[in-house]
């Protein structure tokens, strides 16, 4: 055992919809939490696919409450702990600073701010910043001036210079130009850059990322808490993936089984959406499995 020593690890990423912001799991459906989850995974990728260019991903439903995601690239596997949780503070948006996300460039012979619109947050706050600016070009003046007003430390003066440059140079705006505008493009970009960070960033659960020795469930078992098998997915058919249909077990399905349940509850497995009150119900045997795994039934023998 002395001899043994650590070699690596996967860099993996844990959803679970328990940890989702405005997710409340005593006011929302397992379905609808599944379905938040399968947001917020998307929002995952985007940054490990576009940001970081990983092409070893793979996708797992964890039978559970959300997903796991596994990086196999040998050039990761050697990270420690405090890497992976930069990793971690670059997907959840930790800190993020907009001066970070603009650069210094030289033309024609002046020196320009320009955010960084090529990739990574840069790209997802311009993209923030070229909607508002298509939205105000579809308002009156008048309403545009209020929108922009909306904006902390946007007062009528910094309304209209913004206005007027986007509407007289809003191929400065299109290109990330920092000065075009005046300081209040600066304030209403910051101001995206808190929403963005709010709204895009992934909110994993960190332990799972930085600890090198986590052990993760093992795709094609079980879930012990919900009797649905965890199940990778290939990410072509993300869309597609129905949990609650294809993590069904196969060996479940076709047979009724007999169950006491405690309380009131709705069940959507297998396309079909089952209500039963208090009491003693045959139901297929998923549902069964599904409502003992989550001890919210006993099975009844005879």
């Amino acid at each position: 055992m002395s001899e043994k020593g650590w070699r690596g690890a996967d860099l993996v990423f844990d959803l679970d919809a328990d940890h989702l912001p405005g997710v409340d799991p005593s006011e929302t459906t397992y379905k609808a939490m599944l379905a938040a989850c399968k947001d917020a995974l998307r929002r995952l990728l985007d940054f490990l696919e576009a940001d970081f260019d990983f092409d070893t991903i793979r996708i797992v439903f964890s039978g559970g409450r959300g997903y796991h995601v596994h990086i196999r690239d040998e050039s990761i596997q050697s990270l420690d702990s405090d890497a992976r949780r930069e990793i971690v503070d670059y997907v959840r948006g930790r800190d993020l600073d907009t001066d970070g996300l603009i650069r210094v460039a030289s033309k024609s012979g002046t020196t320009q701010r320009l955010l960084r619109t090529e990739g990574g947050w840069g790209r997802r706050v311009h993209r923030e910043l070229t909607a508002l600016t298509e939205e105000l070009r579809d308002l009156d003046e008048q309403s545009a001036l209020d929108r922009l007003t909306e904006f902390e430390g946007i007062g009528e003066g910094r309304a209209e210079t913004v206005l007027g440059a986007i509407t007289r140079n809003p191929d400065a705006i299109a290109e990330g130009n920092m000065e075009a505008g005046g300081p209040g493009i600066r304030l209403i970009t910051d101001a995206l850059a808190d929403r963005v960070a709010d709204e895009q960033a992934a909110p994993i659960d960190e332990p799972v990322t930085t600890d090198t020795h986590r052990l993760i469930r093992l795709p094609g078992s079980l879930h012990g808490g919900s009797g649905l098998v965890v199940t990778p997915i290939d990410r072509a058919d993300l869309d597609e993936f129905a949990p609650l249909t294809d993590a069904v077990p196969d060996r479940f399905t076709g047979t009724d089984i007999d169950i006491e349940v405690a309380d009131p509850c709705r069940v959507d497995l297998s396309g079909d959406t089952i209500k039963l009150d208090r009491g003693v119900h045959s139901v297929p045997e998923h549902v069964g499995v599904f409502l003992m795994a989550r001890g919210d039934a006993a099975k009844v023998t005879a």
